[in-house]
């Protein structure tokens, strides 16, 4: 365990954070579902992979302990579920290690962004 990781603190902030995250991402399940029902059945019908998805995707984040780092870059995206939903349609699938992986390739992405943007990395 990190020196940082045993600090009471860190850990209160970390739980904090990730709940943050979390209820960020149900929130933005909640605005989907809302503009889901001014959609006729047959446009449901059509988005109904989008819908299993997007409910997918934001049942993981229940059980995602990131860094406040890896939080807070996250938190940058104007809509998490929907880049997250989007990464999963350009690769045509979930990648080999599922959908945990994938959240996890797009934290890195995240984070790595957000280190060139504030120039701590090129």
């Amino acid at each position: 365990m990190r020196e940082s990781e045993r600090n009471p603190y860190y850990r209160k902030r970390k739980r904090e954070l990730n709940h943050q995250l979390y209820e960020r991402v149900q929130s933005e399940l909640a605005v989907f579902h809302k503009e889901m029902l001014g959609k006729t059945p047959e446009e449901i019908y059509e988005a109904a992979h989008e819908i299993a998805a997007k409910h997918e995707i934001a049942a993981a984040f229940a059980h995602i302990d990131f860094s406040p780092v890896s939080v807070k870059a996250l938190l940058k995206s104007p809509n998490l579920l929907n880049d997250i939903y989007e990464e999963w349609r350009e690769r045509d699938g979930l990648p080999e290690g599922g959908l945990k992986e994938l959240i996890e390739d797009f934290r890195k992405y995240m984070v790595k962004t957000e280190r060139i943007l504030s120039g701590q990395e090129r």
